[in-house]
């Protein structure tokens, strides 16, 4: 009976440490939103949108450790060019952001990858700060970076008003080069990364730029923001 009884403890120990676990870990959406073409030097030559983060479990603690945010879209509206012709290709830059800038997604570029092969929009993670991170507890549409992809080539080549630009996630685990999303949880650096939440939303995208859009579906009020 006393084996019995102590396994029980054990068992009892062992699923409530499992379960505050669980619930220690934060749940979040991700969503690329307000897509839109732009003249920066001349007609339709850049595309830009917003990345948000939401904090979907209010009640957990979210100490954000970083991002590092990849999308693949159709190379068509490359027109031939080559990625790396800096000069006369294409050029990504974040022009916006309301996380702290050690936490901002980093070095933008426009880049090939494999596994599976696409031309992928590249912002790399920054150094982590170390714990506990920057909390964003609560916080609702948290811009986490503003995209623009500029056209630099000459105006009868520039193709963003003409190709659809096919903006879809690389997500893991089935893909190299992929979103991730990490947080400190109990002081440890945790990747938490969940695809299933992430999301592209054309609401407001002018024709013809339609995108890929994500199972997950998006319906908050992106003017609250609320950084702890």
């Amino acid at each position: 009976m006393k084996k019995t009884f102590k396994l029980f403890a054990v068992l009892f120990i062992f699923v409530l440490a499992v379960s505050t676990s669980m619930a220690q870990t934060p749940t979040y959406s991700l969503c690329a939103d307000s897509l839109r073409l732009v003249t920066v030097t001349a007609p339709d030559d850049a595309v830009e949108f917003g990345v948000y983060l939401t904090h979907t479990n209010a009640a957990t603690p979210f100490n954000l450790a970083g991002t590092q945010l990849f999308f693949s879209f159709n190379s068509g509206i490359l027109n031939g060019c080559v990625i790396t012709d800096t000069v006369n290709c294409v050029k990504l830059r974040i022009i916006g952001s309301q996380l702290p800038i050690p936490y901002q997604p980093r070095n933008p570029s426009v880049s090939d990858a494999t596994n599976p092969t696409a031309t992928v929009l590249r912002m790399a993670i920054n150094a982590f700060q170390g714990a506990p991170g920057l909390s964003i507890t609560g916080a609702t549409n948290l811009l986490v970076a503003k995209v623009r992809l500029t056209n630099l080539a000459p105006p009868g080549d520039r193709t963003f008003d003409l190709e659809a630009l096919t903006l879809s996630w690389r997500n893991p685990p089935t893909v190299a080069f992929a979103t991730k999303v990490f947080a400190y949880i109990n002081n440890v650096n945790t990747d938490i990364t969940t695809p299933l939440t992430h999301c592209i939303d054309s609401l407001g995208l002018p024709n013809p730029l339609p995108v890929e859009m994500a199972s997950f579906s998006s319906a908050v009020n992106r003017n609250n923001v609320n950084l702890n």
